[in-house]
């Protein structure tokens, strides 16, 4: 994961220099002397702007922050996946054709909103009577809206398979999610949830675990996309899917990224002195201006230490979550000294 992509790509900026991020700590390189004037002082001729040069410096020192944190966590961290390669979605012995209607596909439910899981797609195929390229949407029922889409090439009487690489974070929130197409004059073959059936029990219409619930079924192509409008079935429109559950560590640590944003500011100051010392003296665009190497020094003596030791207290007081699933919550942190 690309920190500095997602979650904490925000969380400091530069003052000026055409920076459009308000950052969410409220914190800025101008408050520990690092402004775009400085920056306009040491930057190359490689860098476009000073906005490219800072993003590029920041978003090093964030994945250096969160590399090191990981690293001092890793040993209260579980194993990473729940449920692997568990499959959803078994076609019928006899090749048994169902006339299609409305939305069709499979609904996964995950019920439990205190963890960081994600949900990841490795397969899906369709079994259906067409040879045709199929969308399938894929819903959020608690918004109702489509959260994704995945182009299935179908060829009429075979298993089509799509190898998306899929992720869908729960972040500490409840999933409910259908994978779904408009089966309208689309028929599919036969494709239960599970091949394993109890002796006179029928085809299963639900599997459910501590995990998740996850059904075949459909709802009305004009209809809202919500759970209300969902009606389940004991076939999956000739849809399977290949699933794996997996913890996510990082998104616990996007989770403190209030508490990671001064450690990533003082690094951030820290490579910018340490290109101003190792890069600037001999291709810098401005040399009008005179650097000092012995007050660089200076500073950058005093910023390494102030991200160590940031780092050092958000190592030593933070608490993992209440989760035995994904963390070992009564272990002591093996605390390593970055200062």
């Amino acid at each position: 994961m690309a920190y500095s992509s997602t979650c904490l790509g925000n969380v400091i900026a530069l003052q000026g220099g055409c920076d459009p991020v308000i950052p969410t700590s409220g914190l800025y390189g101008s408050s520990i002397g690092i402004s775009n004037d400085f920056i306009s002082q040491v930057i190359t001729k490689e860098y476009p702007s000073n906005l490219v040069f800072w993003n590029e410096k920041k978003n090093l020192a964030i994945e250096n922050i969160c590399n090191a944190l990981h690293s001092s966590f890793s040993p209260q961290y579980k194993t990473a996946s729940l449920l692997k390669n568990f499959r959803i979605g078994h076609a019928n012995d006899n090749k048994v054709l169902v006339p299609g209607s409305n939305i069709k596909g499979i609904y996964y439910e995950m019920w439990d909103s205190e963890s960081y899981y994600d949900l990841f797609i490795s397969e899906l195929s369709l079994f259906i009577d067409k040879t045709q390229n199929v969308t399938v949407n894929v819903y959020d029922f608690i918004q109702g809206a489509i959260i994704d889409t995945i182009i299935v090439p179908c060829v009429a009487g075979v298993i089509s398979p799509v190898y998306p690489a899929k992720k869908y974070r729960s972040q500490q929130k409840k999933l409910s999610l259908f994978f779904g197409y408009d089966s309208t004059g689309i028929g599919s073959y036969k494709t239960l949830l599970t091949s394993r059936l109890c002796s006179g029990c029928g085809e299963l219409d639900y599997i459910t675990n501590i995990y998740h619930q996850v059904r075949g079924g459909s709802v009305p192509v004009a209809s809202d996309k919500i759970k209300q409008n969902f009606s389940g079935l004991s076939e999956t429109g000739g849809m399977s899917m290949n699933i794996s559950l997996q913890c996510n560590h990082s998104d616990w640590l996007c989770a403190m990224s209030g508490l990671i944003a001064l450690p990533v500011l003082y690094k951030t100051a820290a490579v910018i002195i340490e290109f101003a010392l190792d890069e600037s003296p001999n291709t810098r665009s401005n040399s009008n201006v005179t650097l000092h190497r012995d007050i660089l020094k200076e500073r950058l003596d005093r910023y390494e230490l102030k991200w160590r030791e940031s780092l050092d207290n958000i190592i030593k007081n933070a608490k993992v979550p209440l989760d035995n699933r994904c963390f070992i919550c009564n272990q002591n942190i093996i605390h390593q000294n970055f200062a």
